[in-house]
């Protein structure tokens, strides 16, 4: 592996770092948000009457669910990121001639006179 592949692959780890302490810190918040939301939106009492909506399962069965958005979108990108690495080394794999990675063509003597 080069000098610089070897000094991007060290930042990039160190962003991954970074990204799952944050990513760490913003699920610890929103754990106790919900749980500061949730212990209070059942004892709030309204002062008048929801209407009753009949066809709410009809509704609902219709939404997707957060996981299944999440788990669909996912399943999704990484398809395309699959397919978008197969393409690169396609590329990569045609543009091989014009590299330092091709073989070097056979020198050609003229024949002596």
């Amino acid at each position: 592996m080069s000098k610089v592949i070897t000094t991007v692959t060290e930042y990039e780890a160190k962003a991954l770092e970074v990204i799952v302490k944050v990513q760490e810190e913003v699920l610890g918040y929103v754990k106790q948000a919900v749980a500061f939301v949730d212990g209070r939106v059942s004892g709030i009492e309204l002062p008048f009457e929801l209407p009753e909506i009949e066809a709410i399962d009809t509704i609902l069965d219709e939404v997707p669910t957060l996981s299944e958005v999440v788990d669909t979108q996912f399943a999704f990108s990484k398809k395309l990121l699959a397919n978008q690495e197969k393409f690169a080394k396609n590329v990569v794999k045609a543009v091989k001639p014009l590299t330092r990675d091709a073989k070097p063509a056979a020198k050609t003597t003229k024949a002596a006179a």
